[in-house]
């Protein structure tokens, strides 16, 4: 039996201390007040009861994530289907869309009338039909090169 120290309470920590604690004597050191790292789940109070929350990874998929998936497989922890989309809430509403469907994107009517928010939406497709391309010629640009 050896004894480990384990440093993070993190997924991976705690992952190791779980899979490692039968045969080894563990001691897990955590900075901080609560343990969980990116994979902390609270409980959030809600009109329908206490619903826990992750706070780490609110979204994940079995493709991206194969290890993760037979650790939560190994421990019964259920999963569900959950779509991905992008908010962004900016000079205190000043700006705000989402990406979940076209009348997300158009939440605020009056971007249907701004120059400057057809801009930005043209640059963003410009970003994600060029972006590969960049990838392919040259890694090692920097996210402001690519979008200068």
């Amino acid at each position: 039996m050896a004894r480990i120290a384990i440093i993070g309470s993190g997924i991976s920590g705690l992952a190791a201390a779980y899979l490692l604690h039968s045969r080894h004597e563990i001691t897990v050191y955590e900075k901080d007040a609560a343990i969980g790292g990116h994979s902390r789940t609270i409980e959030v109070n809600t009109p329908a009861g206490k619903v826990p929350v992750d706070t780490g990874f609110i979204v994940f998929n079995h493709r991206n994530y194969p290890l993760l998936t037979r650790l939560f497989d190994h421990l019964s922890v259920p999963t569900r289907p959950a779509g991905m989309s992008f908010a962004a809430s900016i000079g205190e509403g000043w700006l705000e869309y989402s990406t979940l469907n076209l009348a997300s994107l158009f939440g605020q009517r009056q971007n249907l009338l701004r120059p400057g928010y057809w801009k930005m939406l043209a640059d963003i497709l410009r970003f994600y039909r060029e972006a590969p391309r960049y990838l392919e010629d040259d890694s090692h640009l920097s996210l402001g090169q690519c979008l200068s």
